[in-house]
């Protein structure tokens, strides 16, 4: 990719709008964002009127192409089913897709086990009451909690909200760190 600058940015925000899939960018964008936006701070703060204004809008056209992004990966997520289409994503979008395919998935089980009889809604939200947020050690398989429900796979490092007895149960046998 070429260099950043206030040009290409603002011709990336017009591609992202007007395109409906997502526009490839490399996998390291952000972490070339990071350093071209300190540039552009250290000038904003060192120069005159016109470099602060130009600060200002390059970190509007950050957030409204991330914006834009971001939802286009929340409906990429919801409409991959099993597929996992990650193609001109960053390394952070990539790790946001996999997350919320997780909650898609866990809500799509959870939705079939009350449609299959085996959990009620009051059971999953006495589970859910008392959640604790975890994250992984180690690889973890899928696996059926005591609730009766389908829980992961996990990958070392991901984090998760989970019901306390199987945050305890993950905890206690090394798996996982509570947060």
């Amino acid at each position: 990719m070429e260099e950043l600058s206030y040009r290409r940015l603002r011709e990336l925000q017009r591609q992202e709008k007007e395109a409906a899939a997502l526009v490839a960018l490399p996998k390291d964008f952000y972490a070339s964002l990071c350093g071209f936006l300190k540039e552009k701070r250290q000038a904003a703060h060192n120069e005159g009127e016109m470099e602060r204004r130009e600060f200002d809008n390059i970190i509007r056209i950050v957030k409204d192409m991330s914006g834009l992004r971001r939802q286009k990966i929340l409906f990429r997520a919801v409409r991959s089913g099993q597929k996992h289409e990650t193609e001109g994503m960053t390394v952070q979008e990539h790790e946001l897709y996999d997350r919320l395919c997780t909650i898609l998935s866990d809500e799509g089980k959870w939705l079939e086990n009350v449609c299959n009889g085996e959990v009620t809604v009051d059971a999953q939200e006495q589970s859910m009451a008392s959640v604790k947020k975890v994250k992984l050690l180690k690889e973890m398989p899928e696996y059926k909690g005591s609730d009766n429900l389908t829980y992961g796979p996990f990958r070392a490092g991901e984090e998760a909200a989970l019901p306390a007895s199987e945050a305890d149960w993950l905890v206690r046998g090394k798996f996982a760190q509570v947060l």
